[in-house]
């Protein structure tokens, strides 16, 4: 089993809303300290939405990037 990171520790502390992102990305690749920090200083929304709801419908021309989580 890997060890605990402990920058994504302290990240998860500081940043909660983008630990999922953080971690999504470690799976694919190791990030770096620099590129952690690009990603912890990203502008973010975060929005809830509730089941059988569009978050983007077609046609439409969307004026933000979505991640959905779950």
């Amino acid at each position: 089993m890997a060890e605990p990171d402990p920058e994504l520790a302290v990240a998860e502390r500081a940043h909660p809303t983008l630990t999922p992102l953080l971690r999504k990305l470690d799976s694919v690749v190791r990030l770096n300290a620099e590129e952690r920090q690009a990603v912890l200083a990203l502008s973010h929304t975060i929005r809830h939405v509730g089941p059988h709801t569009d978050v983007a419908t077609v046609g439409e021309r969307p004026a933000h990037c979505c991640l959905v989580l779950e």
